[in-house]
């Protein structure tokens, strides 16, 4: 995270100034760099997100409720959520998925929370010329959460599609805590919840994040 160099109140307006970090967002470079450092870069994302939620447990989920509550409660309730606004939907996948997560939410093992990020993703990673990652952006939405969403907002693009780059995500993870359990053993349920959240959370604009939500969906349908 950037250093703040001043904050204040001036003209009944509070400021902070941070400092700038350099470099390019990763979705936009990546394929500059050759395989061999595109995983190693990919490693090195699983173990900079290991660090974030490596930083504690929390007994609560969310900074706004601050209440104590199961993972499948609140899996359950955030999945409603999700659902609500695809209820008029009438693509086949969509309504195939949303049967699916009342299915694959029961086998959910109840962990602690953990600090999430909440939008890990190449579009928010820094990365110089050298291929050496500069800084992690948009911290604005952290909190206690499920840290299988943070896996699962690297699913936004189809770069851990492939297993290689997986299993050196995973390494890097698994450098300092275990892999989240819940993502090894119940994968099918995060990836159709990633693609019903990418559905329904973009319009006929977002068509490429629709589509992503579609592959996520049907490639989980298909296992």
């Amino acid at each position: 995270m950037p250093n703040i160099i001043d904050e204040g109140i001036k003209y009944d307006l509070r400021y902070i100034i941070m400092e700038k970090f350099q470099g390019e967002t990763l979705i936009d470079e990546i394929d500059k760099f050759s395989k061999k450092k595109q995983l190693e870069m990919i490693e090195k994302l699983g173990e900079s997100l290991d660090l974030i939620h490596n930083t504690g447990e929390f007994n609560f989920f969310s900074w706004e409720e601050g209440k104590k509550a199961k993972l499948r409660e609140v899996r359950n309730y955030k999945d409603k959520n999700i659902i609500r606004k695809l209820q008029h939907c009438e693509n086949e996948l969509v309504k195939e998925g949303t049967k699916l997560l009342d299915k694959y939410r029961p086998k959910l093992i109840d962990t602690k929370p953990r600090l999430t990020h909440k939008d890990y993703s190449l579009r928010n990673i820094l990365v110089l010329e050298s291929g050496k990652l500069s800084g992690i952006l948009d911290y604005e939405h952290t909190e206690p959460e499920d840290p299988c969403l943070d896996i699962c907002s690297m699913y936004h693009t189809d770069i851990l599609d492939d297993e290689l780059f997986f299993e050196a995500f995973k390494l890097g993870y698994e450098k300092i805590v275990e892999f989240p359990i819940n993502f090894l053993l119940n994968k099918n349920y995060y990836m159709i919840n990633t693609g019903l959240y990418l559905y329904g959370r973009f319009s006929e604009k977002g068509l490429e994040a629709r589509d992503r939500g579609l592959d996520l969906i049907k490639n989980s349908l298909n296992d």
